[in-house]
């Protein structure tokens, strides 16, 4: 079966299709389970019913935020659900990386800690919607220069940077016998 975004649920209502993303948030209740799933093109939600699979459903109540699933199921329109009127009524879920218990810290939390910690921790911190947006604009921006450029004739050039001197860090400094 060929993976499907979550932003192309909504063509697959009926179907079942499989989801590969991280586990952002569990909602473990008496008898259902909710999983928040997380690609990179948006949230969907998954529903287990308890008595369906005990096993499976010890197993979900193990597993921590960030921990990244394939999910197999089928897309359900529920109009209650904030996801966008999508559930997906979960089939198999195969575990593909368990998520360190516990994080760093929640990037998705409304206080962070100081930027000096979220920056040794930045993959993490790239999770947050509007640190993420900074590098999908200028992903953007690139993409519409390069599109002008080539229509324009010109060419992109990635030249080696050289110094006369050392940065402030020295980091991966060698020397070039040039001159």
């Amino acid at each position: 079966m060929e993976r499907t975004l979550i932003k192309d649920l909504r063509s697959a209502i009926g179907q079942t299709v499989q989801l590969k993303g991280w586990l952002q948030t569990l909602r473990d209740q008496k008898k259902i389970q909710f999983l928040i799933l997380r690609d990179p093109s948006g949230l969907a939600q998954v529903a287990h019913w308890k008595p369906n699979d005990e096993a499976l459903a010890e197993a979900i109540a193990k597993m921590g935020a960030e921990t990244a699933l394939t999910i197999t199921g089928k897309v359900i329109d529920n109009p209650v659900v904030k996801l966008n009127g999508l559930e997906i009524q979960l089939e198999s879920l195969i575990v593909e990386n368990l998520a360190e218990s516990p994080l760093p810290f929640d990037p998705f939390a409304e206080t962070l800690p100081t930027i000096d910690y979220r920056l040794d921790w930045r993959y993490m911190d790239l999770r947050r919607p509007v640190n993420n947006l900074f590098f999908q604009v200028e992903t953007t921006v690139e993409m519409a220069m390069r599109e002008y450029w080539i229509k324009n004739n010109f060419f992109e050039v990635h030249s080696p940077k050289l110094m006369g001197t050392p940065s402030e860090s020295g980091a991966e400094l060698f020397e070039v016998d040039y001159f």
